[in-house]
């Protein structure tokens, strides 16, 4: 942008000066006062003079002020009334005070009364004398015009050569083959081959070239045909070119028309199918559009920058003494895409912009030279998409997306802070090749700090249509927030990640840890297998590590097809839910870690299992749960239905122990630290227990009860039942024939006390679970019935 408008403030400045000041100011008022004086000569020589004069001289005054003066060295007067006046010196006094005077030099003029028609036969040449400015003399900006075969008719006014003219000025020069002058209509025309010459106030050259020029007086406007403009700094070009001027004479505005076009030594090109500038009193540029399809590019050796849009405004202002550019506005279909390469480290950095509507503001750069854009502002579709490619690392490729953008800009091309509403979204490419999308109502992002541009030599080559590679510091979405990774697909059986999908009023975004603050009643969904809610969730993007505080309720699903159930305790079917207090999940390890306290303790439940604990991990790849607390108390309880038996009836376990260890693999759950187990028939205590479980049946309705295989209970077994109890060291169940085998050591027998027969004691106390009697062996009772076993 920064190239476009200097280029074009220098387009309009050096035209509007040539046109102004060589043109109309003196190549016009020069043959106007020709015209004006010359008209009578022969009437006041005397129509009916028949003779020739050498040294002839002739002045007219008025109020003692001499108008003009004639000198000829020869004066000639024919029969057919025709005169002829030989090196002919004409002289035009200004009014009375300003001490200026025009020549006019000629070798023959030639003048016919009858039809008005007065005309050089050699060579003619005009000084004329401009209005001196201030603190300069009117000498000092002499015009020189010479041209040959000038033909003025008085009848109609007009002037004209078809010959070669050129003029010349301390402000510039020019030439043309062909000009014509028409003092009633006031059009001044240079007809083919126009070179206009000038110097900026820097001292640079200047020259536009053309292929026709108009002058109108009455309209006050000049017509340029196939205008072209050279400058060292850039070449212009349009079809037609027209410049109004004020009554002052100074340049109203500018249009161009038809394939606007400008390109600069080092590669810059702007087009457009028309321009037009609105300038200020002193023909500088305040307002400039540029319509019907606007494109400009840049291309070096280590950068280029594309862009197009329907239309452009270029607004400017004054910082110094300086006209800077100050605002632009890209209408229709605006797409802006600058690329760098040769990266530090290799590679390429690539921004794209794109949207209905684009807002430029910029600002003076130190020193008040040039301008730097501050803030872009994009509406309507607007688009911003940040790509970096490295020999040695992953893409890195950011797209962000809204109704309306707002960018602000550091040293004029680093992002800095980004902000979007409506229906905002960012989406990025992770380095394991996951996409990561993130929508909400509103969206702040801040990028990492750049460091200035460098300056000398190095920064001279970077300057233009530099861009920084700026990379996303942090993230915020607000409002109806949903975020999304999924992860890149892999053709290996059982090695495709889940997607993640996440809903929240807030999500904030670190980029120094790829982690995702998730807050106002966020929830995170993995595939359709697990679902987590929390008051705050916190989510890592490269691991998949999460941690979720507040009110933590998680969900556990098998997977579609998947042999590998949910986190379960027994039943297999159903879904399994957690509640508690906070929570730490590892995807990498397909492990959770579940936290509540000893008042409110975590809780996993699955149809009519539960487990409750300080503390319950899981672990999928293992399958396994571990439930325990801090201390010694037995905080962990579990409920489970189980059937003692084939032929039994499902009853509720209630289980109460420090720890509890389940590997859903081997169906094993091993109760440990002062367990005890409750059902409807008795009560079972122990130092730890390891209940077997059948493995599951595929026809099982989900509320089928956990069928008990095997049970094991060591160390101090009390097994009390209304009206008895039965003591040993080691309790062993077995499902296939329901029998209890109560055992004790040598030194501590087993034994059963019963209120009915006292106590009775043997190797072994054998309790049938289908008979309902227990038997005595190596001991002295027999057979006591009935016997009442826990289920």
């Amino acid at each position: 942008m920064q190239i476009t408008v200097k280029r074009l403030r220098l387009w309009i400045l050096s035209a509007a000066g040539l046109l102004v000041v060589v043109l109309a100011g003196f190549f016009l008022y020069s043959i106007l006062r020709f015209r004006r004086e010359v008209k009578d000569l022969p009437r006041e020589l005397g129509a009916n003079i028949q003779q020739t004069a050498n040294g002839f001289t002739y002045s007219q005054s008025s109020g003692g002020h001499t108008l003009f003066t004639i000198q000829a060295s020869k004066l000639k007067q024919f029969r057919n009334g025709q005169a002829l006046l030989h090196k002919v010196k004409i002289i035009l006094y200004g009014p009375p005070g300003t001490h200026r005077q025009d020549t006019i030099h000629g070798t023959d003029f030639r003048y016919n009364p009858k039809t008005g028609v007065a005309q050089s036969e050699g060579d003619v040449e005009i000084d004329v004398e401009s209005p001196a400015g201030e603190g300069q003399s009117s000498a000092a900006n002499t015009i020189h015009v010479k041209t040959s075969g000038l033909t003025f008719d008085s009848k109609s006014g007009e002037a004209s050569t078809s010959r070669y003219t050129e003029f010349a000025s301390p402000k510039g020069s020019g030439h043309a083959v062909g000009a014509s002058y028409n003092s009633k209509t006031g059009m001044l025309v240079l007809n083919s081959s126009v070179v206009l010459q000038t110097v900026t106030q820097k001292g640079a050259p200047v020259q536009v070239q053309a292929a026709h020029l108009s002058f109108l007086r009455d309209q006050e406007q000049a017509v340029l045909l196939e205008p072209v403009l050279h400058s060292p700094q850039q070449t212009a070009s349009a079809q037609t070119a027209t410049l109004y001027f004020r009554k002052d004479g100074t340049a109203d505005h500018l249009t161009a028309q038809g394939q606007v076009h400008i390109t600069t030594p080092k590669g810059a090109v702007v087009d457009a199918r028309n321009a037009e500038a609105m300038l200020d009193a002193k023909s500088q540029p305040q307002i400039v559009h540029l319509t019907g399809g606007v494109r400009f590019d840049n291309q070096t050796p280590q950068q280029s920058l594309h862009g197009t849009a329907g239309n452009a405004q270029l607004t400017f202002a004054s910082f110094g003494d300086n006209r800077l550019l100050q605002h632009v506005r890209l209408q229709q279909a605006v797409n802006i895409t600058a690329l760098r390469i040769g990266l530090p480290h290799g590679g390429t950095a690539t921004r794209h912009l794109q949207g209905q509507i684009a807002n430029i503001a910029f600002m003076p750069a130190p020193g008040n030279r040039k301008s730097i854009a501050k803030t872009v502002q994009i509406d309507q579709g607007a688009r911003i998409a940040l790509r970096t490619l490295s020999p040695h690392q992953p893409p890195q490729h950011t797209v962000i997306q809204g109704d309306h953008l707002v960018a602000q800009l550091i040293h004029g091309n680093a992002l800095r802070v980004l902000d979007g509403t409506g229906h905002t979204q960012v989406a990025s490419l992770a380095k394991d090749g996951a996409l990561n999308t993130t929508a909400s109502d509103t969206l702040h992002v801040t990028f990492a700090a750049t460091p200035p541009p460098r300056r000398g030599k190095t920064a001279k080559s970077q300057q233009g249509t530099e861009i920084a590679t700026s990379q996303m510091d942090q993230a915020i979405a607000s409002g109806h927030v949903v975020m999304h990774q999924q992860p890149e697909f892999s053709a290996k059986p059982g090695k495709h990640a889940q997607p993640v999908t996440a809903w929240a009023q807030t999500a904030t975004y670190l980029a120094n840890n790829q982690t995702v603050q998730l807050r106002g009643s966020p929830r995170l969904q993995q595939g359709s297998s697990f679902e987590l809610a929390a008051d705050a969730i916190d989510y890592q993007r490269a691991t998949g590590h999460a941690t979720a505080d507040g009110h933590v309720k998680a969900t556990y699903r098998r997977q579609p097809g998947s042999k590998q159930p949910a986190a379960t305790f027994g039943n297999t079917q159903e879904p399994s839910h957690v509640i508690a207090a906070r929570a730490e999940l590892f995807q990498s390890k397909s492990q959770a870690f579940f936290y509540g306290t000893a008042s409110q303790p975590a809780r996993l439940w699955q149809g009519g299992d539960s487990v409750w604990a300080p503390v319950i991990e899981l672990d999928q790849k293992t399958q396994q749960l571990l439930a325990h607390g801090s201390g010694n108390a037995p905080v962990v309880k579990t409920y489970f239905t189980a059937a003692l038996g084939s032929r039994s009836q499902p009853g509720v376990v209630q289980a109460r122990s420090r720890t509890l260890a389940y590997s859903e693999k081997s169906r094993i759950a091993d109760f440990a630290g002062e367990v005890e187990a409750i059902d409807a028939m008795g009560t079972l205590h122990a130092s730890s227990v390891r209940m077997q479980l059948a493995p599951p049946s595929s026809s099982a309705g989900k509320s089928a009860a956990t069928q008990l295989q095997r049970m094991v209970a060591s160390g101090g077994v009390t097994l009390t039942q209304p009206g008895r109890e039965a003591v040993g060291s080691r309790l062993v169940y077995t499902g296939s024939d329901e029998r209890f085998v109560l055992t004790g050591t040598p030194h501590a027998l087993p034994y059963l006390t019963d209120r009915a027969h006292g106590r009775t004691t043997g190797r072994a106390l054998i309790f049938n679970n289908q008979s309902d009697s227990v038997e005595i062996i190596g001991g002295k009772g027999s057979t006591v019935a009935p016997a009442r076993v826990p289920r």
